[in-house]
């Protein structure tokens, strides 16, 4: 009787044991989906993340490289003269102008219009890096180039300002004007306003729009905005 009891008792230690296996087996395999669920989780909503090392500077550089290269410089231009502060379309953009201008569209409204190729993530970041003026910021462009220093131009000398001009920056193609540059969060879509000043009656104003394709920038699309 005592041994029959005890082979009861081992056939029950050995059910629950291997219960016990099971579900432990079972667990192992949902407990790691759960771990990876939990801290490796893929969002399909979410886009690529922005490429890694990007420096924003550098990009901006490349482009009002191009734009001078491309619209800006003339094959008898030896200088490059800029403007050291940023500046967009006032008509465009500042709705203080625009007021006074009798101009009603907003400037997002009319890109999206004009430029449909435009990302609203790169046309967003360029209204929030052109809400104020500041300094023009580059790296190394590659080409000989002057600031333009206001100081050496008397306000009351407007008149003379171009001959006085031609004096100080011989053999330039006039002073050059950039806005801050916008990207999309990838860093593959740009876009900028420029313009250039020569004489009373020459110059011109272009909102860029400029795609990297193969790792190298290309003006996919230009508006002109003004011309003297």
């Amino acid at each position: 009787m005592l041994r029959h009891g005890l082979r009861v008792s081992v056939a029950i230690l050995t059910f629950t044991i291997g219960m016990g296996l099971v579900w432990a087996l079972g667990l192992v395999p949902r407990l790691e989906t759960a771990l990876v669920d939990r801290f490796f989780a893929v969002d399909s909503n979410i886009g690529p993340l922005s490429p890694e090392f990007v420096d924003p500077v550098e990009e901006a550089t490349q482009v009002y490289r191009l734009v001078i290269q491309q619209k800006f410089q003339s094959e008898e231009s030896r200088l490059i003269v800029l403007n050291p502060v940023t500046a967009g379309c006032g008509f465009y953009e500042d709705e203080t102008i625009q007021a006074r201008m009798g101009q009603s569209q907003p400037f997002l409204e009319w890109a999206r219009e004009n430029i449909p190729e435009a990302e609203s993530q790169t046309l967003d970041d360029y209204m929030v890096k052109n809400k104020t003026t500041g300094q023009l910021t580059f790296a190394n462009l590659g080409m000989n180039y002057a600031m333009f220093s206001q100081s050496d131009f008397p306000r009351d000398d407007v008149y003379d300002f171009w001959s006085r001009f031609d004096q100080k920056y011989p053999h330039s193609s006039g002073l050059i004007s950039f806005s801050n540059v916008g990207f999309n969060i990838h860093h593959t879509q740009a876009f900028v306003y420029g313009g250039y000043m020569c004489g009373g009656l020459c110059g011109a104003g272009y909102y860029f729009l400029l795609q990297k394709v193969n790792g190298r920038w290309q003006i996919i699309s230009e508006q002109n905005l003004w011309v003297s």
